[in-house]
This record gives C-alpha cells, sequence and structure tokens, in this order.
C-alpha cells in the first residue's frame, strides 16, 4: 500500500495549528502524530521506520505533519 503524506511547511502563527486542528477532525481520512502536534522530524531524522512510526498506522490514511520549523531558516531553505 502506497502511503500519502501531507507535510504542511510555514512560519510560526501562519495556521499550521488550525490546519492540524481542521485535520484532526477527520480521523477518518488523516493519519495525526501519536504524540505531539510538531514532529519536527525532517531536520534532526534519517529512518523512514521510526518517522512513520510517530503516526497512527491504521488504514490508508494521509499522514499529517504540520512542523513549521522545517523552513525556520528561510535563506537555507530556498
Amino acid at each position: 500500500m502506497r502511503k500519502r503524506f501531507l507535510i504542511v511547511v510555514g512560519l510560526p502563527k501562519s495556521g499550521t495549528t488550525f490546519l492540524y486542528a481542521e485535520c484532526a477532525k477527520r480521523s477518518d481520512a488523516f493519519a495525526m502524530p501519536l504524540h505531539v502536534k510538531e514532529v519536527d522530524y525532517f531536520r534532526r531524522g534519517a529512518d523512514p521506520e521510526q518517522y512513520l512510526a510517530m503516526f497512527d498506522p491504521e488504514g490508508d490514511k494521509v499522514i499529517v505533519d504540520a512542523s513549521p520549523l522545517y523552513i525556520d531558516n528561510i535563506e537555507q531553505s530556498v
């Protein structure tokens, strides 16, 4: 089964919490992080299996990662 992702990047105070909350209301469609809203994994992690373990694994849900700090240094992100 192919995994689908919605990775929300943005600056702090740009609406990522609102989008996260709206997706969380649709637990039938979206796999949310299990322990924290902002997993911030791609700034420090390297193991895809460890990343996937951070989310609810049930069904064919879109994995939602809303971590605005992915672009905390905009000059390096461009």
